[in-house]
């Protein structure tokens, strides 16, 4: 198991790596690092959505979440404008 999710960041690791390259990630990212919190954002939420038999959104928590992940990754030139929402309740 462990192998196979080793090869998963991996392959992550490499699309940070070509998203360096292009100019749309920082170039001070560890491409490592960024895989594994990428996989943080997954995992989680998987398991709570496991948990509440379904009931936990799973998909306003990936929505989120890749927001938070891909803003703090980006070079300033790949930023756009950030559409507002709602303010959290």
């Amino acid at each position: 198991m462990f192998a196979g999710i080793r090869t998963y960041l991996d392959e992550v690791a490499a699309i940070v790596e070509q998203g360096q390259t292009d100019g749309q990630i920082r170039p001070d990212v560890d491409p490592d690092a960024a895989a594994t919190l990428f996989l943080g954002l997954i995992q989680p939420g998987a398991i709570l959505w496991h948990m509440s038999d379904g009931a936990f959104d799973v998909t306003r928590h990936a929505e989120r979440g890749w927001r938070l992940l891909s803003e703090t990754l980006r070079t300033t030139k790949a930023r756009a404008p950030r559409p507002r929402t709602a303010k959290r309740r």
